[in-house]
């Protein structure tokens, strides 16, 4: 995963194949993202895919890190 700083805001940006350490098991695991699900959306005049909220919450939970939790919560707000 990389993390960018753009205009004072953090964007993750992982790959299809992306490893995670899941801080409630103490194992590594592979990102299950369902890129079928992806919806496309225009950011800084690229069109990206971005996976679902649902997904994304639940890939935010097993990373475990603070900011990942704060994202969690801004999310589900």
């Amino acid at each position: 995963m990389l993390t960018l700083k753009c205009c004072g805001q953090l964007i993750d940006v992982s790959g299809a194949s992306q490893k995670v350490f899941d801080k409630k098991t103490y194992k590594w695991s592979t990102a299950k993202i369902d890129f079928e699900k992806c919806s496309m959306k225009k950011i800084f005049d690229l069109i990206v895919p971005v996976i679902p909220l649902k997904q994304l919450v639940a890939y935010k939970k097993k990373l475990g890190r603070p900011t990942d939790f704060e994202d969690v919560n801004f999310l589900l707000r």
